[in-house]
């Protein structure tokens, strides 16, 4: 979708704690469609998105994950699993590997509306926490503000039960929190989670993630 346009208008096919991932490639399948076995770790080459498009192109890279987004341009996709109910906690290496713009991941989606709660960190190193609605302008909860500037950033996203009906929304980079906000007006709920880029308005941007994993908020 372009930067800037109204989430749904249109779009194209997105604790610092270290998972082992448990015989992943046989055991994990896709949670929610599996009977949601956790964790879930990304095998690139196996349902996510790939091709080009006016925004720009995803493809797998090795055993990693890239987006190339064209300036203006926002790629958003869903990786091929459900959130699990009580919380989730995203995570994902990611590299930027030229041009300029901003990069997460995203929880509590909707491919089909543009729903999304998106973690993000531009090539300068700040860090937002936006909320994206059909047919509105991105909200944004938390931001800019300073993060930290790595060659490869882990980020670690949460979106978790909060007080009164509302999501406790927290990202770490690379082990430290650096934001933390909530949402009580209109949350919202757990279904889809993926990757994003977006490119800044007069730049190319290209990011590889190396990881992608889904776990549940209380998990060990």
């Amino acid at each position: 979708e372009p930067v800037g346009a109204a989430a749904g208008k249109r779009r194209w096919w997105p604790w610092a704690a270290v998972v082992v991932a448990l015989g992943v490639a046989a055991a994990v399948g896709v949670p929610g469609l599996a009977g949601e076995r956790w964790p879930y770790e990304a095998v690139f080459g196996e349902g996510w998105e790939v091709g080009a498009s006016e925004g720009g192109d995803a493809r797998a890279a090795g055993a990693g994950y890239e987006l190339t987004v064209n300036r203006g341009w926002r790629l958003w996709k869903s990786a091929p699993a459900r959130e699990p109910e009580g919380g989730v906690v995203v995570s994902a290496e990611a590299t930027l590997r030229g041009g300029a713009g901003s990069y997460g991941v995203w929880c509590h989606g909707s491919a089909a509306s543009g729903d999304r709660y998106e973690f993000g960190v531009s090539d300068a190193g700040q860090v937002t926490i936006v909320k994206r609605r059909t047919g509105t302008e991105g909200a944004v909860l938390y931001g800019p503000a300073g993060g930290r500037k790595a060659a490869t950033e882990r980020i670690v996203a949460q979106c978790g039960q909060g007080g009164g009906g509302g999501v406790t929304l927290r990202l770490w980079l690379d082990e430290r929190l650096v934001a933390e906000v909530a949402d009580t007006e209109g949350p919202h709920r757990a279904g889809e989670v993926g990757v994003f880029a977006a490119a800044a308005a007069d730049r190319y941007v290209r990011v590889r993630f190396g990881s992608f994993t889904v776990r549940p908020a209380d998990a060990p």
